[in-house]
């Protein structure tokens, strides 16, 4: 009985689940960011500031105020204080000059707008905003941090000492310059932050219900349930995203977008750049008047918004492939349980055979468990039907929101374009000479001379119609139609303008189109002079809400409010179908889709206006959608037609599909399973495992101090018990190396010395016995001298050679820098060397390009140069010739001899530079000498940060080439050339990835070196993604491969990263990276910078 009752609880809990998590995933599903739309609709909303803001600075008024006019001043103010009460949206409206003091200034405080009088007007040089904006060129528009507003050196507080309420701001600047071109200042606008929060809030970015966070690109929070941990670089404190998220922190600046789990919950994120022009912003600065620590460009400027998802976000995207797989499973279990139940008690014959069958397919099971997934599978079907039901009704309901949204997106254009037409019909109000003019009653004067401002509100607010009407309500004249004047105007924003004596607006119909109107009363001191209207069609508005989505508009109006003729004029003027007969009693005057829709009917038209929000569905390439749509209530309040919509529904449609053909509940188990066993796995076995090779990567950097902390009590901790003991003796022989290393430079050093003493009274007496100082010799015991003589000068040779080997290795090397233009050394050099081995015949030649005075030791340069030449000469055949180059290269000397030799082979070629190599053929073995010259040579080059390679073919000659820079390095490093071991591979091959790639090579080396694919194969893969992908051009990738392949010993011809320099394809082998080309070209690949860093 109790094992029945626990199956009955399983089956129980199980069902309960599942209808569980359907709901949850209803209530949840729609809560995720909807992306692309957020970040369209934030840059429209601020790009109006960007257009205000231009705006004020191409002001007649202004412009003739800044360059000397100071009548304009008042004027001015009126007209900014126009514009800051009409917005609501500024705190401050200011010019500000030259010197930083406020010229003008226009206030509001909650809803309040003032003048700001001379008195209290501030200087704000020393700001840093003011000074940043000031250094920008005509054009260009500053955007600072969005932080708290500063008055008097302190930050405002509205509130009280115990609770504070600080003004957090954005300001738009741009300078301004006079006809002369003198730059005067700058126009300032301080912009309220809750008007961009607002922004977030009414688009479901979750901030509104405290679930989400807005913080900016170093990670302090803009916006925090808990407002205490807000702005804390103000503050100067250390609450940021940091302190929150721990080392999630990092990831959210890995791309522009994704998710994050920490302490259970899942987070998305997005990042939100305010702005597409070219905007200039700095770091600002939290002081009074401190500057800001840095630039930051366009692209850089962006603000981080975090929002906490949905319990069960991704579940969906996760079991979908795999629903239609489980149903099928459950099918069989169902059929088999069938099979097992019901024909169990048949005869005896047929009982053994099911006997045998049952236990074929069940043996390893418990048939409780079987039974209890039967019950469930058959009661699935019921779950599917009533969730599919509940669905249905979620969907629509939220498709009703939809429908709310668009309505109020609507109303939103609508509120702006009344805002924006104010502001332009209040410059036009308080223009002195227009109202001269008007007051003249001359209409062709009055036309003419308002044709300028028409224009110019017609670019900058696409205004379409500009009215003057007299008091009694006739038309004076009209800015846009000359030819119509002294009809009676009654529409209702005339009407309502009248009788309110203040501004009245809205939406009217014309004969044929909507436009929104704003009339104004005109006075002239306190008389009433007329009316002045502005006006604009609304056809736009469609096309600002298809933004950022997939969805599709059209007005629908009733024909009664449209005249057929004029109608089907017009239609005709713009060269499109007369649509008139298209319904039976309504005309579709604006829409977004040519095609016709079957829901956009004259029925609907009548379902919105009795209220119904959504109805029907519409099928097409671009994906399934739903219609929908809002009654248009006209300035009189008139239900003159409706605004249909067509949703994009193919996501919710698909989602709904998923949940009818799966088993929600079967997944979540297993998910959750997953995430149990994850748990577990993560804490007993991937953490420690992710200690061991963090220490790992440590002792890999020779890092011989790390250790772990394994307390796992298992053999796990007897792994990390045994990794200390071997880092620590590790760490032992790393200190007894480093030791050795001192000893043998100090041992090396003193040697050399110590030989070297003896020498020269030996040499010298050679000589005397060779000049017969001490008697005559007979021919053997000359002979015999000579020999001696010869190998005695060979090991001062290599004695020399040893002494200044020690040096480079002890950072010793001496230095001597002049300012000097090397063309004369070189000269003299060559004229030198033409006499060494006379007998082969050899041609020197040279080829000098102008090079740089620069800070230099000639004598070093030259040690190198003779040696190169020395060698040249030595190992060419009799007759050929030896060519010098020296030439600039970016902020390098580039130095080459060529000769036309035997050449070097390609497996010597890796090893030519190391201490006592020499090549094997048989002209080498003739010359032979200590091994140590090209050494020394690598020493001198290296210890001034230039590098030293060649370019070798067999039977054809050798070119060596070595750098020097234009800069001398006076820190000389320490160069290890004796006694090291053989060429470091993954050493070069780092090298290469640092010249070629830039900053990024080091984190792709080390990725490459984890997976240990830093074989042939995995590098010429990795070499041909980097061009597949655009990241290197043909060119750099081939030459990126043969670099790596050289190293690897698979090419003949070395590539060095200078050749990369002679090729033009960059600047400076350390200086000038490859970096930047990747960077441009990153934002065209089809792969994220996770992608890129991964």
């Amino acid at each position: 009985m109790v094992k029945q009752l626990g199956l009955k609880k399983f089956i129980f809990v199980s069902v309960f689940l599942s209808l569980f998590l359907i709901n949850v995933n209803l209530v949840f599903a729609q809560e995720s960011l909807n992306k692309d739309f957020l970040s369209q609709k934030v840059l429209t909303e601020l790009n109006f500031i960007e257009d205000d803001l231009i705006f004020l600075k191409e002001l007649p008024d202004f412009n003739a105020f800044i360059n000397g006019d100071l009548s304009r001043k008042e004027h001015l103010q009126d007209t900014f204080f126009s514009f800051s009460k009409n917005k609501q949206i500024y705190y401050q409206v200011r010019y500000i000059d030259e010197s930083g003091k406020e010229i003008i200034r226009v206030d509001n405080i909650e809803g309040e707008t003032e003048i700001i009088s001379e008195d209290n007007l501030q200087n704000k040089k020393g700001r840093y905003y003011f000074d940043d904006a000031f250094l920008l060129d005509d054009g260009d528009i500053f955007v600072s941090p969005l932080d708290l507003n500063i008055e008097q050196g302190k930050l405002e507080n509205r509130g009280s000492e115990g609770n504070p309420v600080y003004v957090p701001v954005i300001r738009y600047a741009t300078p301004v310059f006079d006809s002369e071109k003198k730059k005067v200042g700058i126009i300032i606008l301080n912009v309220y932050a809750d008007y961009i929060l607002d922004i977030f809030k009414k688009n479901g970015a979750g901030l509104s219900e405290d679930r989400g966070y807005l913080v900016n690109k170093e990670g302090y929070f803009l916006f925090h349930s808990d407002s205490s941990k807000e702005f804390g670089f103000m503050f100067e404190n250390d609450i940021t995203l940091r302190n929150e998220f721990g080392g999630e922190f990092s990831r959210v600046f890995d791309s522009d977008e994704g998710e994050f789990n920490f302490n259970g919950k899942t987070y998305d994120y997005i990042k939100i750049f305010p702005s597409d022009l070219e905007i200039i912003s700095s770091s600002g600065s939290p002081k009074s008047y401190a500057p800001s620590l840095s630039k930051v460009q366009g692209k850089d400027y962006f603000w981080i918004l975090i929002v906490e998802s949905p319990i069960v976000k991704g579940v969906v995207d996760f079991m979908a492939p795999v629903f239609l797989g489980i149903y099928i499973f459950l099918g069989i279990l169902i059929f088999l349980g069938i099979y097992f139940i019901f024909f169990k008690k048949k005869k005896e014959k047929e009982k053994e055979k099911e006997k045998d069958i049952s236990g074929f397919f069940f043996s390893k099971l418990n048939r409780k468990i079987i039974l209890g997934f039967l019950i469930v599978a058959l009661l699935f079907g019921v779950i599917a039907g009533a969730g599919s039901f509940y669905l249905e009704k979620a969907a629509k309901s939220d498709y009703i929101n939809a429908i709310n949204e668009i309505e109020a997106d609507f109303n939103d254009f609508r509120e702006g374009d009344i805002r924006t037409l104010s502001v332009g019909l209040e410059i036009a109000v308080q223009d002195k000479d227009l109202k001269e003019v008007y007051l003249e009653k001359d209409r062709d004067k009055l036309y003419n001379y308002g044709q300028n401002l028409f224009n110019e509100l017609k670019d900058k607010y696409a205004v379409t119609h500009f009215y003057f009407i007299e008091p009694d309500g006739n038309c004076f004249v009209r800015l846009h139609n000359k030819d119509k004047f002294n009809d009676e105007i009654k529409r209702a924003t005339f009407l309502k303008s009248k009788e309110t004596k203040d501004i009245g607006a809205g939406i009217e119909l014309g004969k044929t189109a909507f436009a929104l109107r704003v009339v104004k009363p005109y006075y002239n001191d306190n008389e009433l002079i007329g009316y002045m209207e502005l006006g604009e069609e609304i056809d736009h508005f469609l096309e600002e809400m298809k933004k950022g989505k997939n969805n599709e508009f059209s007005i629908i109006i009733d024909k009664e409010f449209i005249d057929e003729e004029n109608w089907a004029s017009v239609r005709e003027v713009k060269g499109l179908e007369n649509n008139w007969d298209k319904l039976e009693n309504h005309v579709a005057i604006e829409s977004t889709i040519e095609n016709n829709v079957h829901c956009f009917n004259s029925d609907n038209v009548v379902k919105v206006l009795d209220g119904e929000r959504v109805f029907g569905t519409f099928d097409s390439e671009k994906g399934d959608f739903v219609c929908g749509g809002f009654p248009l209530i006209d300035a009189s309040g008139n239900e003159v037609g409706a605004m249909f919509a067509l949703i994009d529904s193919s996501k919710k449609i698909g989602f709904i599909t998923a949940i009818k053909y799966g088993l929600l509940f079967m997944v979540v188990l297993f998910i959750l399973a997953i995430i149990i066993l994850s748990f577990f796995i993560k804490l007993k076995i991937i953490n420690p495992i992710a200690k061991l090779n963090n220490a790992t990567s440590e002792i890999q950097k020779r890092n011989f101090k790390a250790r772990v902390d394994i307390n796992t009590g298992d053999e796990l901790q007897v792994l990390g018990e045994s990794f200390n003991k071997t880092a620590k003796v590790l760490q032992h022989m790393d200190e007894e190396h480093k030791q050795l290393e001192k000893a043998k430079t100090e041992f090396l050093s003193i040697t050399s010395h110590e030989l070297r003493s003896p020498m020269t009274p030996m040499q010298a007496q050679l000589q005397m016995l060779l000049g017969e100082y001490y008697g005559k010799l007979n021919p053997k015991q000359k002979n015999s001298l000579d020999i001696v003589a010869r190998n005695t000068k060979r090991l001062d040779n290599i004695i020399v050679d040893f002494l200044e080997i020690s040096r480079i290795e002890a950072a010793r090397l001496k230095f001597r820098f002049v300012k000097k233009d090397l063309t004369g050394s070189i000269k003299r050099l060559m004229k030198e060397m033409v006499g060494f081995m006379p007998e082969k015949k050899v041609k020197l030649y040279s080829k000098i390009g102008k090079l740089p005075v620069i800070e230099v030791d000639p004598d070093r340069v030259m040690q190198v140069l003779r040696n190169l030449i020395n060698n040249a000469i030595k190992f060419s055949p009799e007759g050929k010739k030896v060519v010098v180059s020296a030439g600039l290269k970016g902020n390098m000397i580039e130095f080459s001899v060529k000769d036309e030799g035997i050449g070097i082979k390609a497996e010597d070629q890796k090893r030519i530079f190391e201490p006592f190599f020499q090549a094997e053929q048989t002209m080498y073995r003739e010359h032979q000498g200590t091994g140590l010259g090209l050494a020394i040579i690598r020493g001198i080059v290296e210890s001034q940060e230039g590098n030293v390679w060649l370019e070798s073919e067999e039977g054809k000659g050798t070119t060596f080439f070595f750098t020097i820079p234009l800069k001398p390095v006076r820190n000389v490093k320490a160069i290890k050339l004796l006694f090291s071991e053989s060429k470091n591979i993954e050493k070069e091959i780092k090298k290469v990835f640092l010249d070629v790639l830039g900053p990024m090579g080091s984190q792709e080396f080390e990725n490459l070196e984890k997976r240990n694919q830093l074989d042939k194969k995995n590098l010429i893969w990795y070499s041909d993604f980097l061009i597949k992908k655009g990241i290197l051009s043909e060119e750099k990738g081939k030459l990126f491969k043969d670099k790596l392949l050289f190293i690897l010993g698979e090419k003949k011809r070395g590539i060095g990263t200078n050749e990369l320099v002679k090729k033009g394809l960059i600047s400076s082998p350390k200086k000038k990276l490859v970096a930047e080309d990747i960077l441009k070209k990153e934002s065209k690949l089809n792969i994220n910078k996770k992608e890129v860093r991964k």
